[in-house]
């Protein structure tokens, strides 16, 4: 009998340890979601073949789109005008194979739900596998689309300013 009860001491023992490890990883997920919700850019993470795996509060809110919407979805047919297909193809291809290290910056167009263009500031980082392997990609996103048009203005401003005062010499 004393062989049975410790049996059974043994195999509760194990579940409520069972138990508490699926507890603490919930929570875990659960502080990392609210880490990656309060950033105001947008964070996005993709698998080799351009696959959301991964959207915050904010990505969601810039894309017009609900968080099941996005998920699953290939970034290069679903928010990328055709202009911007192969390079961003070809720059994915390049990251996952080491070519860029760590981590990258890059620019590019993309388009919300609506339709809108918009110029994002990209800062793509490697996620990787327990070897070594680059498995994805986390990627933080600034819209930096109004920057951009006040740089344009400011430059015809200047140009203008200029021939202004070629008129006037």
């Amino acid at each position: 009998p004393d062989h049975i009860i410790n049996g059974v001491i043994g195999i509760a023992y194990d579940i409520t340890q069972q138990v508490k490890a699926a507890e603490n990883i919930r929570f875990e997920r659960e502080r990392a979601h609210q880490y990656l919700n309060v950033a105001e850019v947008m964070i996005l993470a993709f698998d080799r073949h351009g696959t959301i795996t991964l959207v915050n509060r904010r990505g969601c809110e810039f894309l017009g789109l609900s968080h099941d919407q996005i998920i699953g979805k290939n970034w290069f047919d679903q928010f990328l005008p055709p202009t911007e297909w192969l390079k961003t193809r070809e720059f994915f291809h390049e990251f996952f194979q080491g070519w860029y290290g760590e981590s990258s910056r890059c620019k590019g167009e993309i388009l919300t739900n609506d339709g809108s263009p918009r110029i994002i500031s990209w800062f793509m980082h490697a996620i990787r596998s327990p070897s070594g392997k680059c498995i994805g990609i986390l990627a933080s996103g600034k819209d930096i689309t109004r920057e951009r048009q006040l740089e344009a203005e400011k430059t015809a401003a200047v140009g203008q300013i200029e021939r202004n005062i070629a008129k006037f010499a």
